[in-house]
């Protein structure tokens, strides 16, 4: 069971499939590749009018995100390539789509219903790309790889930002420079330390994606090459300087060590020598780059960051606030940072740092359910199945799992298009591989 695991196909036989099915699977599968690499890109192109113009327009105003086009490609061809149903939709996938439809039904009572309305097409959005990848028919290592080896350039595009301490002039980049207003830097005594972004929203974006890469790409580490790009997903996870993505890998990894040692003792050795080497890497790099990490262990002692914790205790705060005030019904699917500018024009208007807080404070109390409910089926299908999953599902499962616990300091794995989908495909390949658990 266990010595290679997880690379089935699932779906249409190409030894016995109409040639209308092989031509199916390849466009389906040419889209699935186009998602996964454009997944990461967070610039969209705006559409209509903002429902608040005190707040970033990323976060209050319809769009047009790349990886909507590659969806749209993917999904054509899938709906009659993909035969095969699994009941695994009913753990990990009811919650994603259980929000859509929440969201929509309350859309009429919202402040801004077509903006209700266009955030609830984009929860179920989500829903879609764990459809597409709980049962597609590309092979997960396959799909490891096509994941992992653009992170490695988007890491390298991060190092170039810290380098030269602003963007790369790269297209779809939305790093600014350390000197910019708005910009995150990390204050060290004298000049900024600038994050690296590489093509993300924000260097915690970028750290969620990469924690991911790392988690999910260990199996790999048994080709140098693959050791080698695992290594750049390091280095630009210690780069981002996201500390909810720091923790996340710290208490997931272990897991993942163990349950390797546990089943695929033969994977081990490569795995160590990786973790061994990567450990002394960022040994030599916060030495010679001390402060900025100094800095993030130290919060109060420097204002940047002493108004960062107090910016999100304050919009935490208004959450509960908004929560009181429709604790059914909530202030509308994406609405929340219009309704923070609304009420307290004075404070910097953003989603709370907190999913589920997020959710409940959007959508109420039902969505607060099926916000825990999305957060913590990963880690009960862990508990209850760990012995009988293979290598995929147990990693992908540690990674959604990993994006929950960041979900409780930060809101992009829900806020923003990229988190949804990231979350969405970590469910959706979890779904496929332990589907004949879930199922039996």
């Amino acid at each position: 069971m266990y010595d290679d695991p997880g690379v089935q196909s699932i779906g249409v036989n190409s030894s016995c499939a109409s040639p209308q099915a092989g031509a199916n699977h390849r466009l389906a599968t040419a889209g699935i590749v186009a998602v996964l690499l454009l997944m990461p890109m967070s610039a969209p192109v705006l559409l209509g009018q903002s429902i608040s113009e005190s707040v970033f327009p990323l976060y209050v105003t319809p769009g047009l995100f790349l990886s909507d086009l590659a969806l749209a490609a993917a999904m054509v061809p899938a709906i009659f390539s993909i035969r095969r149903r699994t009941r695994s939709h009913s753990i990990l996938g009811w919650p994603l789509l259980g929000l859509a439809i929440t969201a929509l039904g309350l859309a009429p009572l919202a402040a801004h219903p077509p903006f209700a309305i266009y955030s609830a097409a984009r929860w179920g959005l989500a829903w879609l790309i764990f459809w597409l990848f709980s049962r597609t028919q590309v092979a997960t290592e396959s799909l490891v790889r096509v994941f992992v080896l653009p992170l490695t350039v988007q890491s390298l595009f991060g190092l170039g930002q810290v380098i030269v301490r602003g963007p790369l002039g790269l297209p779809g980049e939305l790093a600014l420079p350390a000197d910019q207003w708005g910009a995150a830097v990390i204050e060290t005594g004298g000049m900024p330390f600038l994050r690296a972004y590489g093509l993300a929203f924000h260097p915690n974006v970028l750290a969620g994606f990469l924690v991911v890469g790392m988690l999910v790409g260990l199996p790999l580490t048994r080709r140098k090459a693959m050791r080698f790009a695992w290594w750049i997903l390091g280095i630009g996870l210690a780069l981002s300087f996201s500390r909810s993505a720091w923790l996340a890998m710290t208490l997931t990894i272990p897991a993942a060590v163990w349950w390797i040692v546990r089943h695929r003792p033969g994977l081990l050795p490569a795995v160590k020598s990786t973790l061994v080497v990567l450990a002394l890497s960022l040994l030599v790099i916060v030495a010679a780059v001390a402060r900025p990490f100094l800095t993030r262990f130290q919060p109060t002692q420097w204002l940047t960051e002493r108004q960062s914790l107090v910016n999100r205790l304050s919009i935490g705060q208004y959450a509960l606030e908004a929560i009181g005030t429709a604790p059914l019904a909530g202030v509308g699917a994406g609405h929340f940072p219009a309704w923070v500018a609304e009420h307290h024009p004075q404070a910097v208007a953003e989603p709370v740092h907190n999913v589920v807080l997020l959710l409940t404070a959007e959508v109420g109390f039902l969505g607060m359910l099926l916000g825990l409910a999305l957060f913590t089926g990963p880690l009960l299908v862990i508990i209850r199945h760990w012995e009988d999953l293979n290598q995929w599902a147990i990693l992908f499962l540690l990674a959604s799992v990993a994006l929950g616990l960041i979900g409780l300091a930060d809101s992009y794995p829900w806020s923003l298009n990229a988190g949804r989908e990231l979350m969405a495909f970590t469910l959706g390949v979890s779904a496929r591989e332990s589907a004949p658990e879930l199922s039996g």
